[in-house]
């Protein structure tokens, strides 16, 4: 054997080793996970560290060539390093990318608010919100849309915002709703029935059972309707003067100030039954017969708690005091304000020479006044001495006009939609929040935190100032007040000015007071009006759903009569 066979092996096992020690470096140099897959054999590195060779001409050519290997292994080094680099940047970049379940969660979230944009879009159109609120859901429904070109990352970052600012908005409403919950959920929670049913609905079942049935016609409302924009109009249109107020008597524009004459009215429902009366001879709610006296005993001024919205005939405050005063003519409507409360003095009370005269104040009225004194027809009854419309000798013209508008509205009322009734969902199998949706009403607390009612009004009184946080006309008010105290002491009656509690501020125990209160109470000093104030009497009672309907309502049956009581005990305390 010769001396290089006699070697060959060691030459071999040599060249072993070191191709071991260039492998062991190169794996120290790669990133942690291809080190733990080397370890498990899942990484080839075979080109970047070849396999030792077992040919000896091989050996013999490497080791012939030391120097050249050298820088060889030097250059391969570097090249393993930098493809190591590389493999690192891959590692991190994939370690930065957001997991597929956080973007499924940014998708979601931001899908589900655009989805609730557009809802508000579609609400905003069908209880004709302010063109604000229905801009700016629209607005936000584009972004939210667009938002899906955003990379992953930032579309995670927004709805990590979008998130919780869905659950506060609708969990703020919901709130709201809970504590001050709507007819139809109050209802049920007092384990009353609720007649879901729209006024013309009712109106036309009654018709179809032969009752010649008609809606309550209330003169602030026939000066903002305007037919030609539909039956419900923005809060805008309903404080702005329709160029088609009233009606039209052979010509001439009239305001009436009653309804229709000896008719079945169908008034309205916030306790659950239909509050219905069969008006008098000129259109007001009283017994039958009253007009036929010269003289009354008492006159009611007011609107709507005067009225005695919404109970029976038999269920208001005018009924209890008519168990004293007999001859008890009440003249009072829904939304009248002091213009209007003053042309009814003028027209009905006045002419019947009454002793006592009730002025029926609430807390809305002065935001009526800001209303109707656009209307030069009101300001007359205030400015020229002895203007009236003559409306009691025109009562059959009066009931012809409305007549027609009563047809031309039936017309436009909306019925239920027969694609749903196709559907067997009825009005009566129907849910009440889908019913509240379509026919546009506000039964249930469920659709006001679909609607988000609450916060829109609140958007609505902050951004639309014309319509809510208007300055009230106090110089005008009194002003009206003064007429209204001359006219009636010099027909020789008394003038007593009656302050209606501040029904939605019951609940806070007297803590919140209406900020007109003080100042219209120093009006009334001013002038030397006697003054019977029901607040305190109210806030006595433990609790306000015992005089109210629920907490947005008038008062109910039991309130009545308590405002009543309190009337006539305020008449004898006044005339001791």
């Amino acid at each position: 054997m010769s001396t290089h066979d006699a070697n060959l092996p060691l030459f071999t096992a040599r060249n072993s080793l070191r191709n071991a020690a260039e492998t062991a470096a190169a794996t120290f140099r790669l990133p942690r996970g291809s080190r733990l897959a080397l370890a498990y054999g899942h990484v080839d590195t075979s080109k970047d560290n070849p396999a030792p060779s077992s040919d000896p001409s091989d050996a013999s050519k490497e080791e012939s060539s030391a120097p050249d290997g050298a820088d060889a292994n030097s250059h391969s080094e570097e090249a393993t390093a930098q493809k190591s680099g590389e493999k690192a940047e891959s590692g991190e970049a994939q370690a930065a990318e957001p997991s597929r379940r956080a973007v499924r969660f940014a998708n979601i979230t931001i899908g589900v608010a655009a989805f609730l944009c557009v809802s508000q879009v579609i609400f905003a159109f069908s209880t004709h919100r302010p063109t604000l609120l229905r801009v700016v859901p629209a607005v936000l429904a584009l972004l939210f849309i667009a938002a899906y070109k955003l990379s992953p990352a930032r579309r995670i970052t927004l709805a990590m915002v979008v998130f919780p600012a869905i659950f506060l908005i609708y969990g703020f409403e919901w709130k709201i709703a809970r504590n001050r919950p709507y007819a139809a959920t109050m209802a049920e929670k007092q384990g009353r029935s609720f007649d879901d049913r729209s006024l013309w609905e009712v109106i036309n079942d009654e018709r179809a059972q032969g009752v010649d049935a008609h809606p309550s016609f209330q003169p602030r409302a026939l000066m903002v309707l305007d037919l030609s924009r539909g039956l419900s109009p923005d809060e805008l249109a309903n404080h702005q003067l329709s160029p088609s107020w009233g009606i039209e008597v052979n010509g001439e524009r009239v305001l009436p100030f009653g309804g229709l004459s000896n008719k079945h009215i169908v008034y309205c429902n916030e306790g659950g039954t239909w509050a219905e009366y069969e008006s008098d001879e000129h259109g007001f709610n009283n017994p039958k017969g009253i007009w036929s006296q010269d003289t009354i005993d008492v006159g009611l001024i007011g609107d709507s708690f005067t009225q005695a919205a919404c109970v029976g005939a038999e269920e208001n405050a005018a009924h209890w005091i008519r168990q004293r005063f007999p001859k008890t003519l009440n003249v009072a409507m829904a939304g009248n304000g002091p213009l209007i409360e003053l042309a009814t003095l003028e027209e009905y009370i006045l002419p019947r020479k009454p002793k006592t005269v009730f002025w029926v104040y609430y807390n809305n009225d002065l935001g009526d006044l800001d209303v109707e004194k656009r209307m030069p027809l009101l300001m007359r009854y205030l400015e020229e001495e002895g203007f009236t419309q003559k409306l009691t000798a025109r009562q059959a013209e009066v009931d012809a006009g409305l007549m027609t508008l009563s047809k031309r509205i039936g017309e436009l009322a909306p019925p239920w939609p027969k694609a749903l009734s196709s559907l067997g969902l009825s009005r009566k199998t129907a849910p009440r929040w889908l019913g509240d949706i379509v026919m546009d009403e506000t039964h249930s607390s469920a659709t006001a935190v679909m609607r988000l009612d609450r916060l829109s009004f609140a958007a609505t009184s902050i951004f639309v100032k014309d319509v809510y946080n208007v300055e009230a006309d106090f110089p005008l008010f009194k002003r009206v007040l003064a007429r209204a105290k001359s006219r009636v002491e010099a027909a020789g009656g008394k003038f007593i000015f009656v302050y209606v509690a501040d029904m939605f501020y019951l609940q806070y125990k007297g803590k919140r007071m209406h900020h007109f209160r003080d100042k219209v109470l120093e009006i009334t000093r001013e002038l030397g009006i006697p003054v019977i104030d029901t607040q305190a009497d109210f806030l006595a009672v433990s609790d306000p759903l015992k005089v109210l309907q629920h907490l947005e309502s008038h008062c109910n049956p039991e309130g009545y009569k308590l405002l009543g009581e309190l009337m006539l005990k305020g008449y004898d305390q006044l005339n001791k």
